[in-house]
């Protein structure tokens, strides 16, 4: 069982990934994504913004998995008991 914060920290992030408004972003930067096209780019500099733009809007798509996969590692754990035995 989670601590009450941290249970409502993940349901917070689970509700935000089922609204229409987080699907619309997801469309939308995995458009983004697709229109990246790096054998297009002028030079190295380029190249290398492009990289960087690629690498967190990935980032911003793997987000949502991360956090569920975060929360299933939560509730997978065991849950410790800690006894203080008094040995006097």
């Amino acid at each position: 069982m989670l601590e009450p914060e941290l249970e409502k920290y993940y349901n917070n992030y689970l509700d935000l990934f089922m609204t229409e408004g987080w699907t619309q972003f997801e469309e939308d930067t995995n458009n983004i994504i697709e229109s990246i096209k790096l054998l297009n780019l002028e030079d190295a500099k380029a190249l290398h913004k492009a990289q960087g733009q690629l690498q967190i809007l990935n980032w911003v798509i793997a987000w949502k998995e991360s956090v569920r996969s975060s929360l299933d590692t939560l509730k997978a754990e065991p849950i410790e008991v800690v006894v203080e035995e008094d040995f006097e």
